[in-house]
C-alpha cells in the first residue's frame, strides 16, 4: 500500500504477453476477424493482380486492342477498391465491436467488485481505466492492428512475388531485416516501458483532482491552496516526463529508419 493506504498500482514488466493480443482479437468476434483475413488476402491479390497486368500490357506484342487491356486493368482496379474498402469499413465496425465487448466486461467486474476494492482503489485510477485506457480501445487499437495487418500482407506478397521474379534478390534483404528487427527491439523495449510508465502516472493526476473537487469546501476552510497546487504539479511533471521520453524515442527511431531507407 502507498502512504495514503491504498494499494498501489502496479505495472506489467517485460513482453505484452500473446493471450492479450487474443484476447483483443477474439473481441473482434470470428466473423468479424475471418472476413478481414479474407479481404487482406484479396486486397494483395489485386493489388498484385493489377501490377501484372501492366506489365502483361506493356510487354504485349499481340494484336489485341487498347480497350480490351484497359477494360480488364479497370475491373482489376474496380475490383480493389471495393476490397479496400471494404476492409476499413470491417476494421472500423470491428474496432467498435471489440472496444464494447472489452468496455462491458470491464464494466461487470467493476460493478461487481467487493466494496474492499473501492475502499483501496483510489477513484482516478478506475477513472483511468474507463477513460485513457478506453479511449485507447476506441481510436488507438483498431488503427494499430489494421496498419500491421496492412503492412504485414503487403511485405509479404512483395517477398513473394520478388522470390517468384528474382529469387536470389532476397539474399541481400537478410542483412538488412536483421539490423531492422535489432532496431525494432531496441525500441519496442524501451517505448513499451516508458509507455506503461505514463499510463501508470495518469492515475495520481486523475485522484488529486477528483479530491480536490469533492474536499473543495474542506480546502477553502483551511487554506490548503499551496500543498495541493505543488502535488498537482509534482504528478503532472511526473507524467510530462513520460511524454517526454515517447517522443524522444520515436525521434529516435524516425531517425535511424531514415538512414537505412
Amino acid at each position: 500500500k502507498d502512504d495514503s493506504g491504498n494499494v498501489a498500482e502496479s505495472r506489467e514488466v517485460g513482453t505484452v504477453r500473446k493471450e492479450i493480443y487474443m484476447k483483443y482479437l477474439l473481441a473482434l468476434t470470428s466473423p468479424i476477424f475471418a472476413s478481414i483475413i479474407v479481404s487482406q488476402i484479396m486486397v494483395q491479390v489485386g493489388m498484385a493482380g493489377t501490377d501484372f497486368w501492366l506489365a502483361y500490357w506493356s510487354s504485349e506484342e499481340a494484336n489485341r486492342s487498347a480497350t480490351y487491356f484497359a477494360g480488364i486493368y479497370a475491373a482489376l482496379s474496380c475490383a480493389t477498391i471495393l476490397c479496400v474498402c471494404s476492409l476499413n469499413l470491417l476494421w472500423a465496425v470491428g474496432g467498435i465491436v471489440a472496444a464494447r465487448n472489452l468496455h462491458e466486461s470491464m464494466l461487470v467486474h467493476v460493478l461487481h467488485a467487493t466494496m474492499i476494492f473501492f475502499e483501496e482503489t483510489p477513484s482516478g485510477r478506475i477513472i483511468n481505466r474507463f477513460g485513457n485506457d478506453t479511449n485507447e480501445m476506441d481510436t488507438i487499437l483498431p488503427n494499430k492492428f489494421k496498419e500491421f495487418f496492412n503492412l504485414g500482407s503487403r511485405i509479404l506478397a512483395v517477398l513473394i512475388v520478388q522470390a517468384i521474379v528474382l529469387p536470389y534478390i532476397l539474399i541481400g534483404y537478410v542483412p538488412l531485416i536483421m539490423l531492422y528487427l535489432f532496431i525494432l527491439e531496441c525500441y519496442r523495449r524501451t517505448y513499451r516501458e516508458v509507455n506503461r510508465v505514463d499510463n501508470v502516472t495518469k492515475s495520481p493526476i486523475y485522484s488529486i483532482l477528483g479530491e480536490a473537487v469533492t474536499g473543495a469546501e474542506t480546502i477553502k476552510a483551511y487554506d490548503d491552496y499551496s500543498r495541493f497546487h505543488r502535488i498537482n504539479t509534482r504528478r503532472n511533471d511526473l507524467n510530462t516526463q513520460s511524454h517526454f521520453k515517447k517522443n524522444t524515442l520515436n525521434r529516435w527511431l524516425g531517425l535511424r529508419l531514415d538512414w537505412l531507407g
